[in-house]
């Protein structure tokens, strides 16, 4: 450190600009100045017996030899003076800085999840889907069989609480890891992180919404105020767009609400995480108890399945989760069970009803995660955690393919007369359109952006290909 001159500027222009000053004034002016020349020079020593205090600590830290006392030649004292710099340049190199910048550290990424992601898109893809239209003439087994098979279909439309449940969970656990990484949640980077997820496939589903509204007025006309939902984030409040295809995007505004609020939650710990989570089950079942029948678009109602993936989150936060094949059926198939019953409860009426099945489907919802959570990814195949892993775009696209299959193709074709074969064909064909259409977005729409995205990323999730 330079030690720093004292002010004479100041006192030679008094002196140049005033020599009528008598013999003492200037003798005073002097002594003045000469103080003022100590006063500096003692605050620099100060500072500079500082830095040497700070040099004799680094060097205690060290714990060198006396390289006095080892030393009997002059080429080993010439070694000895050598090692005794390298280890001091050393132990400065290792001190920490001083406001060191977060680190990236640490990585989570289970495969399973995204076979998870693929199953709740396949139930949805089913509730929507093709139904088996057996008339009246047709065999009494016929129509049994499109009887149970309907109301097993209704009950895929729950695959949106899986969304729902998975979101909450991965958030949760990746807002705890970087945390305990880097010491706090860094929400800039994470509103950022879902802008770059969410945003570009979610406003060509907007666009999407708006062609077919002004092609089609008559069959997915939307007003001025449900678009400005959608672009809005707020798809929630228009219900389901007049069955418009990419209405299904009020739920994508369902889980802004989640992430909006979430990473302020997680980044003041575990027990406001599990306080809150807690909370939202008894909101959750007290609204849908209180807005039947509207509780399906109310995002509150939803609200269960956000607390039960925060809860899971904590409780299997960095812990083994080991069970049997055998357990992991059974548990499967229980889950299985409830979400199928869910509907028996809704059909039934009443407002206790309601929310009994949304209860009963959050309970099927924990036992399909659960049997399926850290299960080796050699025994899943590769193609279900990849569909998984374009679930986003098979979602947004799915229903607009269901349309264009059931409504333009099928019906200029020879299996339009057979209920059975029109159910394959329409099935099969919407699919493998989704799929298509899914692979083409995620590979030249979103993945740009998930490469973007990593920049922005502490915990690092799954690697980013085609």
């Amino acid at each position: 450190m330079l030690i720093g001159k004292p002010k004479r500027n100041a006192a030679e222009g008094v002196i140049e600009n005033n020599r009528w000053l008598d013999q003492n004034d200037a003798r005073d002016f002097v002594g003045s100045g000469f103080r003022a020349l100590l006063s500096a020079a003692g605050q620099n020593a100060r500072t500079l017996l500082g830095h040497v205090s700070t040099s004799l600590h680094l060097f205690s830290q060290a714990r060198l030899p006396n390289p006095i006392s080892l030393v009997t030649t002059p080429q080993q004292r010439l070694s000895s003076r050598m090692d005794v710099n390298s280890a001091a340049v050393e132990t400065v190199e290792e001190a920490p800085p001083l406001d060191p910048a977060p680190r990236k550290a640490g990585s989570y990424y289970r495969p399973e999840l995204d076979a998870l992601r693929f199953f709740a898109f396949f139930s949805v893809f089913v509730g929507h889907g093709p139904r088996l239209n057996y008339g009246p003439s047709s065999p009494m087994w016929k129509q049994l069989v499109g009887s149970a098979y309907e109301r097993i279909s209704y009950a895929g439309l729950y695959g949106l609480p899986l969304f729902f449940f998975l979101s909450s969970f991965l958030i949760t656990e990746l807002l705890l890891r970087e945390r305990e990484k880097t010491g706090s949640v860094h929400i800039k980077a994470f509103y950022i992180r879902r802008v770059l997820r969410i945003w570009p496939l979610y406003f060509v589903g907007v666009l999407g919404a708006i062609a077919l509204s002004i092609a089609f007025p008559h069959h997915y006309g939307l007003t001025h105020r449900e678009i400005a939902y959608l672009i809005l984030f707020v798809g929630y409040l228009g219900g389901s767009f007049h069955f418009n295809p990419f209405g299904i995007l009020w739920s994508v505004s369902v889980e802004e609400l989640f992430y909006l609020a979430w990473p302020w939650v997680a980044n003041r710990g575990k027990q406001v995480i599990l306080y809150l989570a807690l909370l939202c089950l008894p909101i959750s079942l007290i609204t849908c108890f209180v807005v039947t029948p509207q509780e399906w678009f109310n995002p509150v109602c939803h609200f269960i399945f956000f607390g039960t993936g925060a809860l899971a989150a904590l409780k299997l936060h960095q812990r083994a989760w080991n069970m049997s094949n055998v357990r992991r059926i059974l548990m499967f198939a229980a889950g299985f069970v409830a979400v199928v019953s869910a509907p028996l409860f809704y059909w039934h009426g009443g407002r206790w009803a309601c929310a009994l099945s949304f209860l009963v489907v959050d309970l099927g919802v924990v036992l399909g995660f659960l049997s399926i959570f850290q299960l080796s990814p050699d025994r899943i195949p590769k193609w279900i955690i990849y569909l998984g892993q374009i679930s986003y775009g098979l979602y947004v696209f799915h229903l607009a393919c269901l349309h264009l299959v059931s409504r333009a193709i099928i019906p200029h074709t020879r299996v339009a007369a057979s209920p059975f074969l029109s159910f394959l064909a329409t099935a099969a064909l919407s699919l493998a359109l989704t799929i298509s259409l899914a692979f083409l977005s995620y590979r030249y729409l979103e993945l740009p952006f998930l490469r973007l995205k990593k920049r922005f990323e502490f915990i690092r999730s799954r690697s980013v290909s085609a």
